[in-house]
């Protein structure tokens, strides 16, 4: 049962889950920082901060959908404070170990490149595309956070299934769809720029 100490965090949480935009926005003013603070330490405690720092601000996002989505699980046997210190600490963990599983080195870009490429294409043909490639996701990974870079190369390089996708993240179609739609979206404005660079250019 809730200690009287805790009746207000249960009652903050319970507001959070009926949908109460306020109270969410109360919630994300009082523990950004904790939640920030968490992702952070935890990267220092087990040094792997420096090489996952750009990944930070990724992990921070995925904490307070995973807290909002699990907030019915909060029982008040704790404050709110230490309860979700502990999910978002075991978050930050679950998020590195896929970070570390799904991200492909260059390495293996190049070589899927090569397999996906017509061996009857002429030469020069095969290079400018490839080239043209290279300059769209350049500016694409520019624009895109480590997050949204695995499911460029999942939706768009493996072409894997939505369902598959899911299984492999941990994540909703909906989300799935999501980032299939931005990235497209993306991905035309970024040519289309091209487009229009090269146009100026030969005027």
């Amino acid at each position: 049962m809730a200690t009287q100490n805790h009746e207000g965090d249960l009652r903050l949480a319970r507001r959070c889950i009926e949908g109460e935009h306020t109270a969410w926005e109360e919630f994300v003013e009082l523990y950004s920082g904790t939640v920030h603070k968490t992702v952070v330490c935890t990267l220092v405690r087990i040094n792997l901060y420096s090489l996952y720092e750009s990944h930070v601000e990724d992990i921070y996002a995925e904490a307070f959908r995973f807290l909002l989505e699990n907030l019915k699980k909060f029982e008040g046997r704790s404050s709110l404070k230490t309860w979700l210190v502990v999910c978002v600490k075991n978050l930050t963990l679950h998020e590195l170990r896929r970070l570390r599983r799904h991200v492909q080195s260059e390495e293996d870009l190049e070589a899927e490149e090569y397999r996906l490429s017509d061996p009857g294409e002429p030469a020069e043909a095969a290079y400018a595309r490839r080239d043209l490639i290279a300059k769209v996701e350049g500016s694409l990974f520019e624009s895109l956070s480590p997050k949204g870079r695995i499911f460029y190369k999942l939706i768009f390089k493996k072409d894997l299934p939505v369902k598959e996708i899911q299984a492999m993240l941990d994540v909703s179609a909906d989300v799935v769809r999501m980032w299939k739609m931005r990235i497209t979206k993306m991905l035309r404005e970024i040519y289309q720029d091209m487009e229009e660079a090269e146009l100026g250019e030969q005027r």
